[in-house]
């Protein structure tokens, strides 16, 4: 096999932390459990999958309950989404 590497939780930390995605020192990472049924791991697994996509883009449909008419819909990446919520002027939080 050709440029096989065995990629270690403590490795992956290290990596993260020197490209600055995790804070330094942010604790140990947990080793992948074996302990865990197969469905448990494939429901975690599209879990994670789904949340990464909802990370990536905002998707926003408000409907009129009464008629189903749509009164607003948005949908564009999330680092287009600003100046909402907490993130309006006066009201950010870092």
């Amino acid at each position: 096999m050709i440029g096989t590497c065995e990629l270690t939780a403590e490795m992956l930390a290290r990596k993260l932390e020197q490209g600055g995605v995790i804070p330094a020192g942010a604790g140990r990472v947990p080793e992948p459990g074996g302990d865990r049924p197969w469905f448990v791991a494939l429901v975690l697994g599209s879990a994670g999958w789904v949340a990464g996509l909802c990370v990536l883009t905002y998707r926003k449909k408000v409907t009129d309950v009464d008629t189903g008419e749509v009164l607003r819909e948005a949908d564009h990446q999330l680092s287009e989404h600003t100046g909402h919520g907490s993130d309006k002027p006066g009201r950010r939080l870092a």
